[in-house]
């Protein structure tokens, strides 16, 4: 999701069929690769899609006739999620040509992966063709809850600092790493390559200080008092530290 060049290729979609005439195809662009500034996402300032970051496609019956079309819908093969002329993002009909504009919308809500464009055109011919997003990882906060320490590594996060009650001791300090990884592909026949983004924190377990006024026990006091087996214990206060190595 980061300093992407988006990459169009104009492709023929020959997986299609429904009431199918044999030169009917679909044509548009294989792909979009969203642009993503860095690593880090809040609620209050999202990273966004770039203007004019759409799919889009038609139907061909040759290459000098563009079939009319009925209806059109979009369809996100993992999630099965659809979009018509009436959803929130809507697909939008340009004359003969089907667009899925996702400018100005956070990446967090976009979904990455294949589409598949189903066209419907008027002369009753159903067809079909795959589409793709591709979006680099990133983390998305509620909050500012991370930062980025290194200017030439926008993409390697580190946490800020949490805090948990769950029990732990010494054996679990140390490097904790959250590693997304996201596989692109720009044209149809350019090799994959692997983008990722990289969550580093550190695990520290520190004593609290308690101050029990019917014990007596002073504020820097670690040992409080059991009254139904009077047995001892530690109480600790589990932080998660997020460092900057």
């Amino acid at each position: 999701m980061r300093f992407f060049i988006l990459t169009i290729a104009l492709f023929v979609i020959n997986d299609y069929q429904g009431k199918i005439s044999d030169a009917a195809y679909t044509y548009g662009n294989l792909n979009i690769i969203l642009k993503v500034p860095d690593g880090i996402s809040t609620v209050e300032n999202p990273h966004r899609a770039e203007f004019n970051k759409l799919l889009w496609c038609q139907a061909n019956e040759d290459a000098n006739t563009i079939l009319p079309i009925d209806s059109v819908l979009y369809r996100h093969e993992k999630t099965n999620q659809t979009f018509d002329q009436t959803t929130t993002l809507p697909v939008k009909l340009d004359e003969n040509r089907a667009l899925l504009n996702f400018t100005g919308v956070p990446l967090v809500e976009i979904l990455s992966g294949k589409y598949i464009c189903h066209i419907n055109s008027t002369n009753d011919i159903d067809i079909h063709g795959n589409q793709f997003v591709y979006i680099r990882p990133f983390f998305h906060f509620n909050d500012i809850e991370a930062k980025l320490p290194y200017d030439d590594e926008p993409f390697n996060v580190i946490g800020t600092t949490l805090s948990t009650n769950k029990e732990v001791d010494e054996s679990d300090e140390g490097e904790y790493r959250c590693i997304a990884t996201a596989t692109v592909k720009n044209e149809t026949k350019s090799p994959e390559y692997v983008l990722e983004a990289t969550l580093t924190h550190y695990l520290k377990k520190v004593t609290s200080h308690i101050f029990d006024e019917e014990s007596g026990l002073s504020d820097d006091a670690t040992q409080t008092e059991d009254a139904n087996n009077n047995n001892s214990e530690v109480i600790y206060k589990i932080i998660l530290r997020r460092y900057a190595n």
